[in-house]
């Protein structure tokens, strides 16, 4: 085997061993990279790996160390964690991968019942089986994400998805196999054996990659749905109202004239008669509710009286301090979706606290020359728990759940509104503050 052929297989199984590494890290943590910015670090931790390994190869601790340092920086930089967060992940992985080595390279030679060394000594063999333990890793870091995936983020996984995800890493191990073993009958077909090998692992990752990608999209998708759906109802709803509404206020504008008619017809036929002392106290009392707010805009008006009678009727202490929001920088519709997603979830919230006295929602909105701005705060009775500015749901709730919250955001996002959630595990304080711009 020549040196440049030496090479270059260990510059693949430095790159396949980061792979895997990207593939354990996406496990745990969310990309803090754009595609092209994530392209380019992970050339560079391929570099500083291989960097590492020639200046170290003698020494094993300080080569250890050394790879621990580098993919713990990288990790940090391309993802969203904290530091110890990144040691800890660099260090479970590069215990992981060197673990698996010496294990199979163990198990080969038990089962071979030849010396361990011989295989050090046979670059063909030994690089075969290298690969091979690639292969068996990726299809462990794959097997860990499904279990994390139904573990962490309450995404429930099928046999399907087992067999969909495992295919490929199970057959290249198979193929692994075979080839070691036909290696052992044909040691002349090494190198050609070692790049089927490769081949196939390129491709594996390769399945792996647009599987999980196929996933994230079709999650996506469902996502879309659901919001859509719910983003409908909730103008339908509100459409509904406003119109009951207006058209109640236009029966009760209307009864109260006929009623004044009425009046005046008794008083000129009997000005003491029993008709005029019932008619007298109707003509002056509201027969609708009058609307709590005068922002400006219809909607928002209509809507804050609604969530108040509900705010009264359990017992919750809703305050508002709005301005003139006829220019606030969202459409009518967008408003709607905003302010009930908002409203209900912080009510939801608040029902479950057990003193009334705790009962509490704050409700701030105004329109400036800069932007238009929303903050929302409300007790609740259990943490919150928020992770790269989203709320986590808890995992026995429904599918649905938080898809209020999701409206939200996606109409924001859809803005470029800046937004942010927060919690206040002391005060049980959940808040949520929104800049609007005012052109788009």
């Amino acid at each position: 085997m020549n040196d440049l052929l030496l090479f270059w297989i260990n510059v693949l199984l430095v790159l396949l061993e980061v792979i895997v590494l990207i593939f354990f890290a996406s496990v745990f943590l969310k990309k803090n990279l754009s595609r092209r910015k994530f392209g380019a670090s992970v050339i560079l931790l391929v570099i500083s790996n291989i960097t590492a390994l020639v200046l170290f190869d003698s020494h094993f601790w300080s080569k250890a160390f050394a790879v621990i340092i580098v993919d713990a920086i990288w990790l940090k930089i391309a993802y969203d964690d904290t530091i110890m967060q990144s040691i800890g992940i660099a260090i479970g992985f590069y215990s992981f991968v060197s673990v698996w080595d010496v294990l199979v390279l163990l198990a080969v030679s038990f089962l071979s019942k030849k010396a361990f060394s011989t295989y050090m000594e046979n670059p063909m063999e030994y690089y075969l089986i290298c690969y091979g333990v690639k292969c068996l890793e990726l299809l462990l870091t794959v097997i860990i994400g499904l279990f994390a995936r139904n573990r962490f983020q309450f995404k429930n996984t099928t046999w399907k998805d087992w067999l969909r995800v495992t295919l490929f890493p199970l057959t290249t191990i198979f193929c692994s196999v075979t080839f070691f073993q036909i290696y052992e009958v044909e040691s002349n077909v090494g190198t050609e054996l070692l790049l089927c090998e490769i081949i196939l692992l390129f491709f594996d990752v390769m399945a792996i990659w647009i599987l999980d990608y196929m996933d994230q999209q079709q999650a996506a998708l469902q996502d879309n749905i659901i919001l859509k759906r719910s983003i409908k109802q909730e103008k339908e709803s509100m459409e509904a109202l406003v119109e009951a509404y207006s058209d109640q206020r236009k029966k009760t504008h209307d009864f109260q004239n006929q009623l004044a008619v009425i009046y005046g017809l008794a008083q000129q036929e009997s000005p003491n008669s029993e008709i005029i002392k019932y008619v007298e106290p109707l003509l002056k009392k509201e027969l609708l509710p009058t609307l709590i707010t005068k922002t400006g805009r219809n909607v928002v008006d209509i809507l804050l009286t609604q969530k108040y009678s509900v705010a009264i009727k359990n017992q919750i202490s809703f305050q508002m301090q709005l301005g003139d929001l006829s220019t606030f920088p969202l459409s009518d519709e967008e408003l709607i979706v905003v302010l009930s997603n908002l409203l209900d979830n912080a009510f939801n919230a608040c029902m479950a606290v057990s003193s009334f006295e705790e009962r509490k929602v704050l409700l701030k909105m105004r329109k400036e020359e800069a932007a238009g701005f929303l903050y929302l705060e409300n007790r609740t009775a259990h943490d919150v728990e928020i992770l790269d500015n989203k709320t986590v749901a808890p995992k026995n709730k429904s599918i649905e759940h938080g898809y209020g919250l999701k409206n939200v955001t996606a109409i924001l996002e859809n803005i470029n509104a800046l937004y942010v959630f927060d919690y206040n595990s002391q005060k049980h304080l959940f808040s949520f503050s929104a800049q609007f711009p005012i052109s788009r």
